[in-house]
């Protein structure tokens, strides 16, 4: 009788390979974005350090240093609208010496907020930092003014808004809140599906074998697939499985065939001499007639018993003798001894030599003369 088992609507093995995929969808997403995150925030960190070093170096071409101080040589940049006003995007510039004081400032800084300034040593000539000015972000890009002893006596600070970087930053991010969710949504779902649709070959085996019983071995797993792939490789091993269960059970059934006729014959006469034992006062002769029958009967039954045992070890361990014995000496040293009250006659060559246990050859030969001597005629 076969339990039927109530199949998940997700199995185990489902829901594990969902997982493995939302970790591994996960891990290769969140390495995805950082390296995007990473680029964007290089590229437009790097596009506004450009703008900045660009307008510095035209700055640096309107203005001369000396020991003494900042001189302007030409207001055609500084009289620009950006420097000026308030514009879609200006350039706040602040140029003041080592000791904090204020030596040129844009005009628009004045419109703007105080933008704080900071006394920083240079290892190069350009530094790039974002800072902040109450609730807004400015890129700000320094530059050591140094005379002509090389010596540092003054810092340009020249900035720009980094709203839009800011902003830009923050819609990847909104973006990806809202993306990554429905990326994994999507994996669950195509997991799912990928998995019913991969596990269905093997559910159908698994049917077909549950239709094949014990007493019905004749049925095979067909399922249409390659021998090469793992779905025909596990139908063609569970064919091939039960092929050798059906060659097992038909060797099992033969072999109780065979043990109970062996079996019933000595088993039978053993019955009846007895019964003739018992039926009266037997004398001396017709008792040691009849024991003597029973031993021969019970020998009979060892024997019987001895070639079962030994066909069932056999056949738990089928290999092919290495070993090599004489059968011309087992004849006539083993089989005439045993079969000496017969009148058999043996025509031998000498020096026969053949592979195979000494014990089973006996066995066999002593089977056959058995078998010849009771069903052959007399003489």
């Amino acid at each position: 009788m076969q339990i039927k088992i109530k199949t998940p609507f997700i199995s185990d093995t489902v829901k594990k390979l969902i997982i493995n995929n939302v970790l591994i969808t996960s891990l290769l997403l969140l390495i995805l974005n950082l390296a995007l995150v990473s680029i964007l925030n290089y590229v437009l960190t790097e596009n506004l350090d450009q703008r900045l070093k660009h307008e510095i170096e035209k700055i640096l071409e309107t203005i001369s240093v000396t020991s003494e101080g900042v001189e302007i040589k030409s207001f055609r940049e500084l009289n620009e609208s950006d420097f000026n006003y308030l514009t879609d995007n200006p350039y706040f510039l602040q140029i003041y010496d080592l000791s904090g004081n204020i030596l040129l400032q844009s005009k628009n800084v004045m419109l703007y907020k105080n933008i704080p300034i900071e006394i920083i040593s240079l290892q190069e000539d350009y530094l790039y930092k974002f800072i902040q000015v109450e609730n807004e972000k400015l890129r700000a890009g320094y530059y050591a003014l140094k005379d002509d002893k090389g010596r540092v006596v003054a810092i340009l600070q020249l900035c720009i808004y980094a709203g839009a970087f800011e902003t830009m930053m923050n819609k990847v991010l909104q973006i990806n809140t809202i993306i990554l969710p429905l990326i994994l949504f999507l994996v669950i779902i195509s997991s799912y599906f990928i998995a019913h649709k991969s596990f269905k070959p093997l559910n159908t085996i698994i049917d077909e074998a549950n239709k094949i019983s014990a007493t019905d071995l004749n049925k095979r797993i067909v399922i249409d697939s390659k021998e090469t792939d793992e779905i025909g490789r596990l139908r063609d091993t569970l064919n091939s499985l039960l092929d050798r269960i059906t060659t097992y059970i038909n060797e099992l059934s033969n072999f109780t065939d065979q043990a109970s006729h062996q079996l019933m014959n000595p088993l039978t006469a053993l019955k009846s001499e007895l019964d003739y034992l018992l039926k009266r006062e037997r004398t001396i002769d017709e008792y040691r007639t009849t024991i003597s029958e029973l031993k021969n009967q019970t020998e009979h039954m060892i024997n019987i018993v001895r070639t079962l045992l030994m066909i069932t070890k056999s056949s738990k361990s089928v290999r092919q003798s290495k070993s090599v014995i004489n059968l011309s000496k087992l004849i006539n040293n083993d089989i005439k001894t045993f079969f000496k009250h017969h009148n058999i006659i043996y025509n031998v060559q000498d020096d026969i030599y053949i592979k195979g246990e000494n014990e089973k050859v006996f066995m066999a030969i002593q089977n056959l003369l058995n078998n010849a001597l009771k069903y052959s005629p007399d003489g």
